[in-house]
């Protein structure tokens, strides 16, 4: 056989942006309410795109940014991690997830890197998470071009904050356990007035319940609440 011609392979274009799961930031996978704490990052793409995601020991606050991803510590603790892809056109945090919006996710496993290519071209959020809330460490989002005919546009930023948190902690107990509708005990539970001046303003109401109840054992925190074990709840918007 013959050989007509060898082509030089075109380096990827490559961006990354490093971030922490530490504290509030921590948040888990999306069965856990507190995933809206969870970083999150704007990617605009014109093409195929290859989402790597790396994890490793937390970094103290006086560490450099920069740091080797391949470097093996045989006494790092590794915990199930994992990113979802939404759909997002204007870069900004996102705060719920749907069928509409949830675009695709990565495999979730005790793992080093976590990989998913993106076919598709646009305006994304990334939210890089572990698989349990509480679970600290730090990691590298990386994004590599995939298109093979030339250099298209690749961003990756920290998603706009632009969400206002107001949290309020009450408690249903004696009289203020009044249960749902159902029941014309109902009126004695706390009540909450929400109030906007603006009607074009969205508002996101979550509810979350913390309970001291029987306990399951668990590899990472000793124990936790067995949700079985948890009461059904939920909320009521009057207008």
């Amino acid at each position: 056989g013959s050989l007509d011609s060898i082509d030089i392979l075109r380096n990827a274009q490559g961006l990354k942006i490093r971030g922490d799961w530490q504290g509030p930031t921590a948040g888990g996978c999306l069965n856990h309410p507190s995933w809206v704490k969870n970083p999150q990052f704007s990617l605009k793409t014109e093409g195929p795109t290859l989402i790597k995601l790396t994890q490793s020991k937390l970094r103290s606050g006086d560490e450099e940014d920069g740091y080797d991803t391949d470097e093996e510590d045989e006494n790092e603790k590794l915990f199930a991690i994992g990113f979802y892809i939404l759909n997002n056109t204007n870069g900004e945090r996102q705060m719920e997830v749907s069928k509409e919006n949830l675009l695709a996710k990565s495999p979730f496993g005790v793992q080093k890197t976590a990989v998913l290519s993106l076919q598709e071209s646009g305006t994304f959020t990334i939210m890089p998470c572990t698989f349990k809330p509480n679970q600290e460490a730090s990691f590298v989002l990386e994004v590599f071009s995939q298109d093979p005919k030339q250099s298209p546009s690749i961003s990756l930023e920290s998603s706009a904050e632009v969400w206002k948190e107001s949290l309020l902690q009450g408690e249903w107990k004696g009289l203020t356990a009044g249960g749902c509708l159902n029941y014309a005990t109902w009126r004695n539970n706390p009540q909450y007035q929400i109030v906007s001046t603006d009607e074009d303003t969205d508002v996101i109401v979550s509810l979350e319940q913390h309970l001291e109840g029987p306990q399951l054992p668990s590899s990472d925190s000793g124990s936790i609440v067995d949700p079985k074990k948890l009461p059904a709840f939920g909320f009521y918007i009057v207008e």
